[in-house]
């Protein structure tokens, strides 16, 4: 049962100044950005996160949504 949920969406890598480069400091500061409020709303009681998987920040939530269920296993 799904009880409250969060959707994802967002620019491809080609909209972004940094295009495909993850090392730049501004994906870098971006992605850790997106991980910390993704950590709000677990905190605020969000259980289930959707994205559509494109390339880009879908991905990017969705691999920080990952990362943070390995740390905090529900």
């Amino acid at each position: 049962m799904i009880e409250r949920c969060c959707a994802f969406t967002g620019h491809r890598p080609k909209k972004f100044p940094w295009v495909y480069n993850e090392a730049d400091v501004r994906c870098v500061a971006l992605k850790e950005k997106l991980a910390a409020e993704i950590a709000k709303l677990v905190e605020a009681g969000c259980t289930d996160f959707l994205y559509g998987m494109a390339e880009g920040a879908d991905t990017w939530a969705a691999m920080a949504v990952l990362t943070l269920k390995k740390k905090i296993p529900r």
